[in-house]
């Protein structure tokens, strides 16, 4: 099977090695272009700005390399009820780990634990990507359901609106008839 080539939006590779004998600080800032394609693959109206400041550095304790640092970023977004813009500000923490290459282990099963730590990422061929982990963070982060402030559903769609049954109500009329 053919592998195709994925070009991130916002890639920053970097070398791991940098970070060998000393922590490595980084700013990462999105031009015009990687916001505007960061939008199509969030299917959101825009992303009007996007940064990031990291620190690359060895964790002992875990036997990992640590990309952490705080993601700052200006969207816009469809509000759920009206489908007007709305407008959100995205500040928070990143952290991700990384390991060295490691071959693929075969795996027939795969167990997923939603309380458990995210497993680290692999170093390949001594390169991270920085703008990718920071891309997929911001995905993270965004409202799943934006809504403006003054957005409200139209009464007809409103379940709990004065004087109008329940879905749930009328599925009990439907189902228990006496």
């Amino acid at each position: 099977m053919a592998q195709v080539a994925v070009h991130p939006e916002f890639s920053r590779p970097l070398e791991v090695g940098k970070a060998a004998s000393a922590p490595f600080a980084i700013s990462l800032v999105a031009d015009a272009a990687e916001c505007a394609a960061l939008a199509r693959r969030f299917d959101i109206p825009k992303v009007e700005n996007l940064s990031a400041d990291v620190v690359l550095a060895w964790d002992m304790v875990r036997r990992s390399l640590a990309l952490a640092g705080r993601l700052r970023a200006r969207v816009v977004q469809t509000c759920v009820v009206s489908l007007e813009p709305v407008m959100a500000e995205v500040d928070v923490p990143l952290q991700r780990f990384y390991t060295p290459d490691a071959p693929a282990e075969a795996v027939d099963e795969v167990e997923f634990d939603p309380e458990a730590e995210d497993p680290p990422d692999q170093i390949v061929g001594g390169m991270i990507d920085a703008g990718e982990a920071v891309a997929e963070q911001l995905a993270l982060s965004l409202d799943l359901y934006p809504r403006r402030p003054e957005a409200t559903l139209p009464a007809e769609y409103d379940a709990g609106a004065e004087g109008r049954e329940s879905p749930f109500a009328v599925l009990r009329r439907l189902t228990r008839p006496n």
